[in-house]
């Protein structure tokens, strides 16, 4: 029997739906791109991320209802553990994903952890793409039918000694206490994985940034509220104060558009437009038409403090965010790193 592994559901139920593809289907469900990661592997380290991702849900419960509890979502990625213990049970262990930040950390992952069965290696098998000829703006294998995942089926291409060794390498980096092994890495060839070395400048440009204190995901979030409200003023043609209120859907189409790889899904974007809203200065304002209820009728828009900081004019300090995490670094005002991009590199600020 075959274990196909995958990035989400989605994926995962096209796989299954296919009377081509066989075998046993493990959707790996984990927003690595935010969040703690402890250590490479074990209990501690999936109880952070069980932990992490259940209260970014909470924050977000206003946004969508979220039912699934902390020891569920923990449950599942010890099942996703013992799958993993007993690869040797599989013919073919065959790993589809994309080329986007959110697939490509997932990849490494899950390349660190085959790496650790060389006696198995001829068994795995890797399908990854960043473009599908019949699909325009390609943005991921959810957008692919069943016939055509069946067609890349048997495009799969055994995973070289190479990509096991720079899988596990990238893992490792993720989960260092330091984000100079990201530095290094960022100097040195990828070409056996080539969507990963865009992916990791990616997660490294989501620090605060040296210039506005701001992670790029957040510059980005400020830029969309701009753009897609004086898109929605243009397309008017009796302006009107309500027609051109910005809703969520069409702050989301255009953050999407603004990333060349998008893989930020909707609730990670409200948990970010909450955290921006929530500061003590806020750099966006969330609107309810009901006290305090995100629904259809909410609508957004960047605040003076916001602009400011968007124009080069103003800067954020870490000072002003609780402390948060990017892989196994705990970023604070004690322990504060930055992206600089004038030197492409991730540095300290004392």
């Amino acid at each position: 029997m075959q274990l196909h592994i995958t990035n989400g559901d989605v994926v995962g139920q096209s796989l299954a739906a296919s009377s081509l593809i066989e075998g046993e289907i493990l959707c790996w469900r984990d927003v690595l791109h935010d969040g703690p990661i402890v250590a490479p592997e074990g209990e501690a380290y999936l109880k952070a991320r069980a932990a992490f991702i259940y209260q970014s849900l909470q924050a977000s419960r206003s946004f969508a209802a979220n039912s699934i509890s902390e020891q569920q979502l923990f449950a599942d990625f010890k099942q996703r553990q013992h799958t993993m213990a007993r690869l040797d049970q599989y013919s073919e262990i065959v790993l589809w994903f994309e080329h986007d930040l959110y697939d490509q950390l997932q990849l490494a992952e899950c390349l660190y952890s085959l790496a650790k069965r060389p006696e198995l290696s001829a068994r795995f098998t890797l399908i990854c793409i960043g473009e599908h000829a019949e699909v325009a703006n390609f943005r991921g294998l959810g957008e692919l039918s069943i016939s055509q995942l069946e067609a890349l089926y048997p495009q799969r291409q055994a995973i070289s000694a190479a990509q096991l060794t720079l899988g596990s390498e990238l893992w490792l980096a993720l989960a260092a206490a330091s984000p100079e092994p990201i530095n290094q890495l960022l100097q040195q060839d990828m070409a056996v994985l080539p969507f990963m070395r865009p992916a990791l400048r990616r997660f490294a440009e989501d620090y605060p940034w040296l210039n506005s204190g701001l992670t790029l995901t957040q510059q980005l979030i400020l830029r969309s509220l701009v753009e897609a409200k004086l898109k929605l003023q243009a397309e008017q043609v009796k302006a009107s104060a309500s027609s051109t209120k910005l809703s969520f859907a069409e702050l989301f189409a255009t953050f999407q558009r603004l990333e060349a790889a998008p893989f930020l899904g909707d609730l990670w974007l409200a948990k970010e437009l909450i955290n921006l809203a929530s500061l003590a200065t806020p750099l966006l304002h969330i609107h309810h038409r009901s006290s305090g209820q995100w629904d259809g009728d909410s609508y957004f828009e960047i605040s003076s403090a916001g602009q400011a900081i968007l124009a080069g004019e103003a800067r954020l300090s870490l000072d002003s965010m609780p402390s948060f995490w990017r892989g196994g670094v705990e970023l604070s005002a004690s322990n504060y790193w930055c992206w600089d991009p004038q030197q492409q590199r991730l540095c300290r600020v004392s």
